[in-house]
């Protein structure tokens, strides 16, 4: 099974059309180009396969896979 920050890289390659080898340190939506209706598709589909209610404030604020990793692995041990 893959790792955790490897699971959301496979998510967000599916939820917003990126190739699989984007930086994980870029800004998705300044850096990558991810456009808000696949940001809000990255959001739904982060809430269903991982089972959390995430707060607009925070997804807005972790823009790169490593800070979405951290958000997540937060949201989850709580």
């Amino acid at each position: 099974m893959p790792d955790f920050h490897e699971q959301l890289r496979d998510l967000i390659v599916s939820s917003a059309g990126l190739p699989s080898n984007f930086d994980s340190k870029a800004n998705l939506y300044l850096d990558l180009g991810v456009p808000s209706v696949k940001a809000m598709q990255l959001l739904l589909d982060l809430e269903d396969r991982f089972g959390v209610q995430i707060p607009d404030e925070q997804f807005v604020e972790a823009t790169s896979l490593d800070s979405l990793s951290v958000m997540m692995q937060t949201l989850l041990k709580t």
